[in-house]
């Protein structure tokens, strides 16, 4: 019998960051456009912000371009966030509606595999897995949640998401044909 896992699995502490750095403006006619010339303690470093917070960075960079203080860097930086949500958006439309963008990602990445597997040859015989796999993200029976694992076999999963424990695994080693179909998802 085909065991699902449910959506809502634990996921991991948000990252804490420092509090934002002062806003400077520059009052001047002309945008300061040498480094030299930034005011004592100003630096174009994000440490407040979440690195993968595309539209927070967007954000910063129409802060920093309207502060008037190296905006020509932080042009060339809006246009490589604008290309990455570009890029993010096609990925996240390429999929149901609703699913994380964690999940988008782990999806993006199988397709990868299945089209490899497709391409090249199954030799192990994971085309089921990452089919069902698909499958079941697609259909918001799996969630990607750090740390969690679940163990699938010709297509089937094994058991509900849990954190990995090297006893469980070892059990299901020993229960299981692992030579050929055998999948672990959630180890990285």
């Amino acid at each position: 019998m085909e065991k699902m896992a449910g959506v809502g699995v634990d996921t991991p502490p948000k990252r804490k960051f420092p509090p934002r750095q002062t806003r400077w403006k520059h009052d001047g006619d002309e945008p300061i456009t040498n480094i030299n010339d930034v005011p004592e303690g100003w630096n174009a470093n994000e440490p407040d912000l979440d690195p993968d917070d595309i539209n927070a960075q967007i954000d910063r960079c129409f802060e920093r371009i309207e502060d008037g203080i190296m905006p020509g860097v932080f042009e060339i930086r809006l246009d490589s966030y604008l290309a990455v949500r570009e890029a993010r958006n096609a990925m996240v439309d390429s999929e149901p509606s609703g699913l994380s963008f964690d999940v988008v990602q782990r999806l993006n990445s199988l397709k990868i595999i299945k089209n490899d597997l497709e391409t090249r040859g199954d030799p192990d015989e994971q085309l089921s897995n990452v089919r069902a796999l698909l499958k079941a993200y697609r259909e918001g029976k799996l969630n990607w949640s750090k740390g969690m694992v679940t163990y699938w076999s010709n297509g089937l999963q094994l058991n509900t998401p849990s954190k990995f424990n090297r006893k469980i695994h070892e059990k299901m080693l020993k229960e299981n044909n692992t030579t050929k179909s055998w999948w672990v998802e959630g180890v990285s």
